[in-house]
């Protein structure tokens, strides 16, 4: 749950960077552990950057899709204690249904290089919050991905 919780929160910091109001719902953080955590997944950051965006990513990638509902279900338990981690310990808060990093997160800035797996995974998970921040809607991510809430 540590590390998911660190994921979780590195997706919400770059999901709400924009300075905007928007904050990811709890639907769609159930879909970032089973992403980031599959093989098949976390290989369709290579080539990418912030600059990519989702809809060109999963053009790039249409094989996500492939298994994507399963995942997410069999994913269930470990998203939600990854949840109740980052809450429990002041990485996330949330008001039930939107989460936002915490302030003041309560540890020293991880240091993980990109060339580091924790450090890769850190940073493909702010490469999709920022991706799916810029979705004008939280419906048409599901239906891109081929999910429903």
């Amino acid at each position: 749950p540590a590390f998911g919780a660190l994921v979780l929160h590195a997706f919400c910091s770059a999901f709400t960077s924009d300075g905007g109001q928007s904050k990811p719902s709890y639907p769609i953080l159930f879909l970032v552990l089973p992403i980031l955590f599959s093989r098949k997944g976390i290989a369709t950051f290579a080539g990418t950057n912030v600059t990519t965006g989702f809809f060109e990513w999963l053009e790039r990638h249409p094989e996500l899709k492939l298994g994507l509902a399963e995942n997410i279900r069999s994913g269930i338990p470990y998203t939600k204690a990854a949840l109740r981690f980052a809450v429990r310990h002041h990485l996330l808060r949330t008001d039930g249904y939107e989460y936002s990093p915490a302030p003041n997160a309560p540890w020293k800035q991880y240091k993980w290089s990109a060339s580091d797996e924790r450090g890769h995974f850190l940073n493909c998970a702010k490469r999709l919050g920022s991706w799916v921040a810029k979705v004008p809607n939280e419906t048409t991510v599901f239906h891109a991905l081929g999910v429903h809430p």
